[in-house]
């Protein structure tokens, strides 16, 4: 048996569509074809009525901590699993990439931040490397399960200045000393 895979299979023009159709009508015997697509919306109705359609839902929290502590002896706390949204995938990346402590500090940030203790907050943002992929969303992420709306505003601005090379340290710590303020 041979495994065709065609991810992003929603990016497809209605040509390419098209050219498929008539091996999903008559596929060769040791071929399975699996098209992966986030929606279904740009997808032919010819398409679609050949295919047999399976959607994956999130996976629980407890599932995704469970097989992370067993898998890869890392533990997840329960604000990094919420932010994980159900993707194993994403865990996976996070415990990959070594971002559990960074993910940790900014846990701790937050608190400082919420208790408005600007020398911890200030002693804490040296440990984080903001430019790490995820920790100022993950931030970003707490501020806005906490309904702290405009500090959520003040993070996406950070990574706009970082991102056309505003100074990392004054960035950060204006991002730091605004949170405070509107915390």
């Amino acid at each position: 048996m041979k495994v065709y895979v065609i991810d992003g299979a929603e990016l497809l023009n209605d040509a390419s569509q098209n050219a498929l159709l008539k091996t999903l009508e008559e596929p060769p015997n040791h071929a399975i074809i699996i098209l992966i697509a986030a929606s279904s919306a740009n997808i032919l109705p010819t398409v679609i009525s050949r295919v047999y359609k399976i959607n994956f839902n999130k996976l629980d929290g407890e599932i995704i901590g469970k097989y992370i502590n067993e898998n890869f002896d890392a533990k997840l706390d329960n604000n990094i699993i919420q932010f994980i949204d159900g993707s194993i995938g994403f865990a996976i990346e996070i415990v990959n990439e070594k971002l559990i402590d960074e993910l940790n500090k900014t846990n701790e940030l937050y608190t400082n931040i919420a208790t408005k203790d600007i020398v911890k907050c200030m002693k804490e943002s040296e440990k984080i490397d903001f430019s790490k992929k995820y920790i100022l969303d993950y931030l970003q992420y707490l501020f806005f399960t906490n309904n702290k709306y405009l500090c959520t505003e003040i993070v996406e601005k950070t990574k706009e200045r970082l991102k056309y090379n505003g100074n990392y340290d004054i960035v950060i710590d204006n991002m730091i000393i605004k949170c405070i303020e509107n915390m």
